[in-house]
């Protein structure tokens, strides 16, 4: 069993690149592949000195590379494809982990009829055109791998309706070019597993509500709509993204895995 697990769940050596690997989840990912000996290549959107000192985690040079990219602009994303052409010559893990929602960009009008389109465009270009202008510029790069995989970071608010309720009391707010673009992922991961198809395994995950110091009442809200009676942690989306990275999933390609503690159900 031991020589099973090492064969199947192992990342040494593999190039990995992660797009959005200075935020909750891309990091500890990021780390956790760091420190099983995969080669990485980040790429962030660097706003503020935090997002430096993080890359300092990293010690060996040789083996972490990292772009600063803003995946919103076409002429950001042209960059970072010469960029990574220039430092790898092959791609053997791609997990599309950055995401945008609007309320980045400071208050949102929670009336829809006054929200601005270049918002939803926004999130529209991150969340979704990058993922499909990554994969066809990086092609090349990733059938060069023995065991190409790419995994997508969608949402369960890709899969289901929105549940305004819970936000009731807060300023949270559902955003509508969020979920449209996260349901877009979805259909993207079978449109690409069946056009890569059977060289490279494209699969997708969406997570459920991830505990991030919401107000207590939205907390109370969301977890009596889960069978495991809590929010998520990014450990627990982490743990996917491993199995669906690793030789362990090697007969997976074009689903959804939705982890989520039963709110989809």
């Amino acid at each position: 069993m031991k020589k099973f697990l090492k064969k199947k769940y192992n990342y040494k050596n593999k190039n990995v690149l992660i797009t959005g690997g200075l935020g909750k989840i891309g990091f500890k990912l990021s780390k956790i592949l760091y420190e099983e000996g995969a080669n990485l290549a980040i790429t962030d959107y660097i706003s503020k000195n935090a997002d430096l000192k993080k890359i300092k985690n990293f010690t060996n040079k040789n083996r972490v590379s990292f772009f600063n990219c803003d995946l919103s602009s076409a002429l950001d994303r042209k960059k970072l494809f010469v960029d990574i052409k220039k430092k790898f010559k092959k791609i053997d893990i791609l997990i599309n982990n950055a995401a945008l929602t609007g309320d980045k960009f400071g208050k949102i009008e929670k009336d829809f009829e006054k929200q601005d389109y270049k918002i939803w465009n926004k999130e529209l270009q991150v969340n979704l055109i990058s993922v499909i202008e990554i994969i066809q510029k990086l092609k090349k790069l990733i059938l060069k791998s023995k065991s190409p995989t790419i995994i997508n970071l969608s949402s369960i608010y890709g899969i289901q309706k929105p549940d305004f309720e819970i936000y009731k009391g807060t300023s949270m707010k559902n955003q509508i070019g969020y979920s449209i673009s996260k349901a877009g992922l979805i259909q993207l991961t079978k449109w690409f597993a069946a056009y890569l198809a059977p060289k490279v395994r494209v699969n997708c995950i969406s997570p459920g509500g991830i505990i991030r110091n919401q107000p207590k009442n939205f907390v109370n809200s969301y977890k009596k709509n889960t069978l495991l009676k809590r929010m998520a942690t990014e450990e627990d989306i982490i743990s996917g993204i491993l199995f669906l990275a690793s030789d362990g999933s090697e007969y997976i390609t074009g689903q959804n895995i939705i982890i989520d503690g039963g709110w989809a159900n």
